[in-house]
């Protein structure tokens, strides 16, 4: 009887508790719980955009050298302050890398990205569409490691976009004084009694934004019924524990008379007669598991993926174009199975597919710059614009695609590539 009073005393406690909790963060004034929430929603961007300038800042090795000073640099307080912090890092290349000019791409992919028409109360999107932008570099994404970096900065930034608190890069973060950090602020405001502590695990702190009300009251629920739970199970222990008592007492009390004084009812031989027992029960019960354990069979080794066969490695057929291409296709005459002193394209082909291959940017290629409205503009998409006149070198960010036309190869998708 009195078991069943405590629980329903404990119920209509953790009730009253809920719904009071509810109805106090139902209160709160919907202005302030508006700009609240505005100003979570710009501090994930400014953190976002942070978090993917430390991420193309390490990504990108020709920055080795600057890495640090431009990490000192990022900035996530806002999106003007992070914006004002790009700026920084374009002067610092070009004071201490001059003519690289590897940063402002980055400046023009934010900007491009700022000015698109994202809904600014949602930095999922936001989220999107930087990834999509540093998804489209082939290079980066031709690389393991690098395409592994960028899954986690993925991750990263949807952690932000969902509220997750922001960090700053850790080089940037030693030059801020102890004032500015904002866990020494919340740490030295936080003033709340010992004996509160308990309250602390469903209320939430003060200064913390107030999640909505349905979900407060489904955590209070959530919670108060892991702690009846509890209270149920130790409860329902205690009263076994005190059955087996029981029955072993008056088992020890019929069995052996002798045990406890003569005539049953000696506490002192009671109590030694008990604690015999119950060490010899727990004595016996781990006897059986160790036995258990030990009869248990061992588990299989795993079948060894290492002896299925391996699957045929294509064979692939490399041709050399020695002349530039001519009416939209490789000439037949101008290919050769071996690369020649004048070689400009490299065409490959499977013997799975020979009627099909790529082709991309080989050879000479300092000539090649020199001579790209005729060698590389009539097959070739420029990626990066048009050479300056500086440039040494042609890179293939993504090769091209032919067919066979009689014994030429005719182009059918642009190869793109860039200049170094």
């Amino acid at each position: 009887m009195l078991r069943k009073q405590f629980k329903r005393v404990i119920w209509l406690a953790v009730i009253v508790a809920a719904f009071g909790t509810g109805a106090a963060q139902g209160q709160g004034r919907p202005s302030e719980a508006k700009a609240a929430a505005s100003t979570v929603t710009a501090s994930s961007r400014a953190a976002i955009w942070a978090a993917t300038a430390e991420y193309v800042y390490k990504d990108d090795r020709d920055l080795n050298k600057i890495q640090p000073d431009l990490l000192k640099t990022i900035k996530n307080s806002s999106v003007v302050a992070f914006n004002h912090s790009i700026d920084e890092a374009v002067m610092l290349e070009n004071k201490q890398l001059a003519g690289q000019k590897r940063l402002l791409k980055f400046q023009e992919l934010v900007k491009t990205i700022q000015a698109q028409p994202l809904d600014p109360n949602d930095p999922a999107v936001l989220v999107k569409a930087i990834v999509g932008k540093l998804d489209d570099n082939k290079e980066r994404m031709a690389d393991p490691a690098r395409a592994q970096q960028l899954e986690l900065l993925t991750q990263r930034l949807n952690q932000l976009a969902n509220g997750a608190v922001p960090t700053v890069p850790a080089a940037a973060a030693l030059s801020q004084p102890a004032a500015d950090n904002p866990m020494n602020q919340v740490a030295a405001s936080s003033n709340v009694p010992a004996a509160n502590e308990s309250v602390a695990l469903v209320v939430a702190p003060v200064s913390a934004p107030a999640p909505p009300t349905n979900s407060l009251l489904w955590l209070a629920l959530g919670l108060a019924g892991l702690g009846l739970l509890g209270i149920a199970l130790l409860w329902n222990k205690l009263g076994n524990t005190r059955e087996e008592i029981a029955t072993l007492r008056r088992t020890l009390e019929v069995s052996s008379p002798k045990a406890t004084g003569g005539n049953g009812t000696s506490p002192a031989g009671m109590t030694a007669a008990i604690k015999q027992e119950i060490t010899r029960q727990i004595e016996q019960r781990v006897a059986e598991k160790q036995a258990k354990v030990a009869v248990a069979p061992l588990p299989l080794p795993p079948v060894v993926a290492a002896l299925a066969p391996a699957a045929p490695t294509p064979c692939l057929r490399a041709q050399y174009a020695n002349e530039a291409p001519f009416n939209n296709s490789f000439p037949a005459r101008a290919l050769s199975d071996q690369p020649g002193t004048y070689s400009m394209f490299l065409i490959e082909s499977s013997e799975q597919q020979p009627e099909q291959g790529t082709f991309a940017v080989t050879g000479n290629l300092a000539s090649h710059v020199r001579d790209h409205r005729s060698v590389l503009e009539p097959v070739c998409e420029y990626v990066s614009g048009y050479p300056l006149g500086s440039e040494a070198r042609v890179i293939t960010v993504e090769p091209g695609m032919v067919r066979r036309r009689g014994d030429d190869w005719e182009v059918v998708q642009r190869a793109k590539v860039r200049f170094e």
